[in-house]
């Protein structure tokens, strides 16, 4: 998107690598290995990128429709579960001493963002997917004569 070879939102690219950096690396190691919490956020990314790349690949109604439906299901699982994962840190990062109050406040930014956040991105994200659904089923335009 900075080159110019993609369309998209920056800012908003930046917040979500922002996002899955912080919880990667600041909340993810505090959280106990099994905590099924984690294979939400990381079911939720996985399945949305998936998704994604084949309209990068060959674009057409059909990837198009997968690309901008897929979120529709996997962004309030993988925001919600964010959000789960940064209120789940709090308590860890009382009882751990050396924790700096830097990232409590980040885990609790992080939860005003993805649930504020998530809310206000909700239905521009539903629009986007129903509008590549129906030119999914729409039928293909006629040929003009010439």
């Amino acid at each position: 998107m900075l080159l110019g070879s993609l369309r998209g939102n920056v800012l908003l690219g930046i917040g979500l690598h922002y996002t899955r950096l912080f919880v990667c690396l600041a909340v993810f190691p505090r959280l106990p290995a099994d905590d099924a919490t984690i294979y939400a956020v990381l079911l939720a990314w996985s399945l949305t990128e998936v998704a994604r790349y084949p309209f990068y690949i060959a674009p057409s109604p059909a990837t198009s429709a997968l690309r901008y439906a897929c979120p529709v299901l996997t962004f309030p699982v993988g925001a919600g579960a964010e959000a789960y994962a940064c209120y789940l840190l709090l308590p860890l990062l009382e009882a751990e001493a050396a924790a700096p109050a830097a990232l409590r406040w980040a885990a609790m930014a992080q939860i005003g963002v993805n649930s504020l956040g998530g809310l206000w991105a909700y239905p521009p994200m539903v629009r986007k997917a129903a509008a590549a659904l129906s030119k999914l089923s729409a039928p293909p335009d006629k040929p003009k004569a010439q």
